[in-house]
């Protein structure tokens, strides 16, 4: 489904599936976020070679999008993201 809820309004809006697929497809999503251990996603203003350096001392921390150049999000544990 992607990390967030644009994907399943994109497939929606493409016609890949209907109302109720999508509505479907949101509760499901949103059952698997509230089931998962406590974590966190950040967008961040750093190249993805730049956060590679910085996750690098981070064990529960990746890359989870490079979303341009110069911005990457975070995801993993909400503790060491926090550091």
């Amino acid at each position: 489904v992607g990390y967030s809820a644009g994907e399943i309004a994109a497939s929606y809006a493409s016609g890949a599936t209907n109302i109720k697929q999508t509505m479907a497809i949101a509760q499901a999503r949103g059952k698997a976020a509230e089931d998962m251990p406590d974590g966190l996603m950040i967008s961040v203003g750093l190249s993805q070679k730049d956060a590679q350096s910085i996750i690098a001392n981070f064990d529960k921390v990746c890359i989870a999008c490079i979303n341009s150049p110069r911005n990457v999000t975070l995801s993993g544990d909400k503790q060491q993201l926090q550091t």
